[in-house]
């Protein structure tokens, strides 16, 4: 889905000029106001005390190279618009040169070898966070595709109705944070009735009504558009603005944790780290203002999660043995993602991996959260030649697992 190598494998596409993706557990600030601008930002020392921490860090990297891969695939100007159906390409595994196809098998063999040894250890870290309501279907009777798909801006150009200006974004992001003490002027004349409307829903499919949908078969399952989440931040971050000078902060949080809630439920890996932000924008807005209120979700958690979330993919990857790959299933808290992002891989590595078709079938044939978008997971088109190559690097399962191990200490 766009989502650019979210796969371990897939993952490391290096980024030529600023990253615009900052991510940690307080909140996840662009350091651009259009979808399509990347700049650098700069996180406050007080408020995202999480990236000095190493692993943190790396997480907060791996994101950002996913969106920013996202967008060079895109074909879009900057600030442009689709216009026509994305290109679609193809190419022969021959292609690949020896040393390319050296590099992504030996770290497939590698990834499998630790898989092995570390399963029981992600189970046990992941004890207590596997929730069965995660493998539930999406109800199309309460599916807020249809509502979404023209509000939402997305990430290959287009702009939606709830696309804010970047005279605004820039003041909310300078100094970042700022925007919990600004006033009322802030968000005066924005309209947010429609967060109230997302209440009805309980789910959000991309691909029921979106511009994933639209072109989803006709390029490589993680380049096809998905929502900016950026957008949806910044109206996350004003409607608990909003409700602390209206006295009406129950409301609010109401409507961004549901808002949170229905990000989770698109299915990608980058949904499920926005919504583990948006918890966290709350959490340290409330904090700012001393207010005293049980969290949707707390600091450690947050971190084990996407500590979680990132192991889950790897041992999802095509040469993990059956009883690993099983028993981790079993353990894995973002289990709708994971499998999304495991047939992506598997899809992405068809001529180039012994047993990735294999792996895309099995992956297929488990209970699906949203089997349309499985059915577009399975259509996906292999990875290009180059990017395979460019994406062997410093990601690793022994990594992930390390910094999950950590979060059973309280460390982040």
């Amino acid at each position: 889905m766009k989502r650019g190598a979210s796969l371990a494998v897939l993952a490391v596409v290096l980024i030529a000029g600023g990253v615009w993706l900052l991510l940690s557990d307080d909140e996840m600030t662009p350091g651009a106001d259009a979808p399509t601008t990347a700049s650098p930002s700069s996180p406050s020392a007080t408020a995202r005390p999480a990236d000095d921490n190493t692993a943190t860090r790396e997480t907060d990297e791996e994101l950002a190279r996913q969106l920013e891969l996202r967008r060079s695939r895109s074909g879009i100007a900057d600030g442009g618009t689709l216009d026509g159906a994305v290109a679609e390409f193809s190419f022969d595994a021959g292609m690949l040169d020896d040393l390319a196809r050296g590099q992504i098998l030996a770290w497939l063999r590698d990834n499998a070898e630790v898989a092995a040894k570390r399963v029981d250890d992600y189970c046990k870290a992941t004890k207590g966070l596997v929730d069965p309501r995660d493998a539930k279907p999406p109800s199309r009777e309460r599916d807020a595709a249809l509502f979404m798909a023209g509000r939402s801006d997305w990430e290959d150009g287009r702009f939606g109705l709830l696309h804010l200006t970047p005279a605004l974004t820039e003041r909310m992001n300078n100094p970042p944070g700022a925007w919990r003490k600004m006033g009322p002027e802030l968000y005066a004349g924005l309209d947010f009735s429609w967060m109230k409307a997302l209440l009805q829903f309980e789910t959000w499919s991309l691909a029921t009504a979106s511009p994933l949908r639209d072109v989803a078969e006709m390029t490589n399952f993680f380049e096809a558009p998905i929502p900016n989440y950026v957008t949806l931040q910044h109206w996350a971050k004003l409607r608990l603005l909003k409700g602390l000078h209206e006295n009406d902060l129950a409301n609010a949080s109401l409507e961004v944790r549901h808002l949170a809630e229905l990000i989770g439920t698109n299915g990608i890996l980058v949904g499920d780290m926005i919504r583990i932000a948006l918890f966290g924008i709350e959490r340290a807005f409330y904090e700012e203002h001393g207010i005293a209120t049980p969290p949707a979700m707390t600091q450690n958690d947050a971190m084990r999660r996407r500590h979680a979330a990132f192991a889950a993919m790897d041992f999802l990857l095509p040469g993990v043995d059956g009883a690993t790959r099983e028993k981790a299933m079993k353990c894995i808290p973002n289990r709708c993602s994971a499998l999304m992002e495991g047939m992506g891989a598997a899809a992405s590595l068809r001529g180039i991996a012994p047993g990735a078709a294999d792996q895309l079938q099995w992956l297929r044939g488990q209970e699906q959260c949203d089997s349309e978008l499985a059915d577009l997971a399975m259509k996906s088109k292999p990875m290009d030649p180059k990017r395979l190559f460019d994406s062997v690097g410093d990601r690793s399962l022994e990594k992930s697992m390390n910094a999950l191990m950590a979060t059973l200490d309280g460390g982040n």
